[in-house]
C-alpha cells in the first residue's frame, strides 16, 4: 500500500482544463510512438553486437556496448510502461495527483505528460526515500 502523502498548504492547486488533459494525453501517445521506434532501433543494433573476434579488447568493447544498450533498453521499457499506464487512465484522472488528488500543475505536465504526482507530493516522497534509504527516486 502506497503511503498517503499530504498536499502542502504553500501551494494553491491549479485546475487543469480539458484541453490540458487532452494535450498531455496526446503527448503521451506521441512519446509512445517515438519510444517504440527507438526501442526497435536499439534491438536491431543489439543484434549486430556479436562476439566474433578472438581479440580480448574487441570482445570487451562489444560486451561494454551491449551492457550500455541493455541499460538503455531497460530505461526505455520502463518509460514505455509509465506512458501506457498514463493513457490507460480515465481521461478525467490524467493529470491528477495519485497521492493527494489535486490537479498537477500544467507546467509540470508540459515537462512530463505522464506525471502522476504533484510537486509537493513528489518532494515529500523523495525526502522520505532519502531519509529511509539514502537515495532519491528517479521517477517523475
Amino acid at each position: 500500500m502506497k503511503p498517503q502523502l499530504v498536499q502542502s498548504k504553500n501551494t494553491m492547486p491549479l485546475a487543469l482544463t480539458d484541453a490540458d488533459r487532452e494535450r498531455a494525453y496526446l503527448r503521451c501517445q506521441e512519446e509512445i510512438v517515438t519510444l517504440s521506434e527507438s526501442i526497435e532501433s536499439q534491438r536491431r543494433h543489439m543484434e549486430t553486437l556479436v562476439f566474433d573476434s578472438s581479440d580480448d579488447a574487441d570482445q570487451s568493447s562489444v560486451f561494454e556496448e551491449r551492457q550500455i544498450t541493455l541499460a538503455e533498453l531497460q530505461r526505455m521499457g520502463q518509460r514505455f510502461i509509465v506512458l501506457k499506464q498514463a493513457i490507460a487512465k480515465n481521461p478525467h484522472d490524467l493529470g491528477a495527483c495519485e497521492c493527494c488528488g489535486v490537479d498537477i500543475d500544467p507546467g509540470r505536465l508540459e515537462i512530463d505528460p505522464a506525471s502522476d504526482s504533484c510537486v509537493d507530493c513528489k518532494e515529500l516522497e523523495e525526502s522520505r526515500n532519502l531519509r529511509n534509504h539514502g537515495t532519491y527516486s528517479l521517477a517523475m
